[in-house]
């Protein structure tokens, strides 16, 4: 009989999966090659982002932040899902229909 191989995936540290090794890669091969065309969109936004010292990114961000502090909603979401992640998805459960009691109270004053 076959040994069986386990069932357990070994952990890879967050140097090797993850958009941290994304974004690194791309930087390393922006680095390389900076007269060859970029091969992804963000090798060419990494080449950019270097080309003006991210004075552009900077400015980017800032509006962004102007935009939401003027209430535009899909600024105040962008940055909510950039600082607190997007919600997950729901995961099948039937949701339970929500009762909502409307209690009012007599003014004390007015007797």
């Amino acid at each position: 009989m076959p040994a069986r191989k386990s069932a357990k995936k070994t952990a890879r540290s967050s140097k090797e999966t993850g958009t941290a090794a994304v974004v690194a890669k791309a930087k390393k091969r922006a680095a390389k090659s900076p007269k060859d065309p970029p091969h992804t969109l963000l090798d060419a936004l990494h080449r950019a982002i270097d080309d003006d010292s991210g004075a552009r990114l900077t400015r980017a961000a800032e509006s962004l932040l102007d935009r939401a502090a003027g209430g535009e909603h899909w600024a105040i979401k962008e940055l909510a899902d950039r600082l607190d992640g997007r919600p997950n998805p729901a995961t099948g459960e039937r949701r339970r229909p929500v009762t909502v009691e409307v209690v009012r109270f007599a003014d004390s004053t007015s007797e």
